[in-house]
């Protein structure tokens, strides 16, 4: 299990994910984007602007994509999960590192790390 950190606009969350899911978390978050982006989608929403016009909106939460993931055989056995048990002081650490290799090549980030 490693960490990974996932957001949607707002600060990171940490995650305790099975290495192969951290290894590939873009291909996996591109993955579901994918497969809820759909007419028929149940993340799909039609809303109506001011001047009434209406539009269909993706709206999804890092919840809907953990719930997601954790369907899948690669996650069978060690769901990912918030992660727990550890010291506020190595919580701050592990995110004081992700917010300095944010704009690093993926490959270099210590934390794989998916803004939504």
């Amino acid at each position: 299990m490693r960490y990974i950190l996932l957001s949607a606009d707002s600060l990171p969350t940490l995650y305790e994910a099975p290495d192969r899911v951290a290894e590939a978390l873009p291909d996996y978050c591109y993955r579901f984007l994918d497969e809820i982006n759909g007419p028929d989608s149940a993340y799909v929403r039609m809303v109506k602007d001011a001047s009434g016009a209406e539009y269909a909106l993706l709206s999804y939460t890092e919840q809907d994509f953990l719930n997601w993931l954790n369907t899948l055989p690669e996650t069978e056995g060690q769901p990912v999960r918030e992660a727990e048990l550890i010291s506020k002081e190595e919580r701050e650490t592990i995110m004081e590192t992700a917010r300095q290799e944010r704009y690093f090549p993926y490959e270099r980030q210590q934390y794989p790390w998916f803004n939504f």
